[in-house]
């Protein structure tokens, strides 16, 4: 049985929806081989670097943002509040 994924979804908290996560790589969670979980193994998108291309070197996916739908923009949610000045 393979996984399911887990897009879109509605944050509760802000009411938005939320259609990928972006990888540490700079890639979405989507570009990424299914393990166990949906989207967490191998990045399998290529990168220009310089004059060639090539894959993505990254080995699996780490969250580093949510992509709205409304921007397709990643934004970072963080729970930790401001300290008042």
């Amino acid at each position: 049985m393979s996984p399911t994924n887990p897009f879109p979804f509605v944050d509760k908290e802000s009411g938005a929806t939320i259609v990928d996560e972006r990888c540490t790589c700079g890639h979405y969670r989507s570009v990424h081989v299914d393990t166990a979980a949906w989207g967490h193994g191998a990045c399998v998108a290529t990168v220009a670097v310089h004059d060639h291309t090539g894959p993505c070197k990254c080995g699996k996916f780490t969250w580093s943002a949510w992509v709205f739908q409304a921007t397709g923009k990643p934004h970072v949610k963080s729970k930790r509040k401001r300290a008042r000045r």
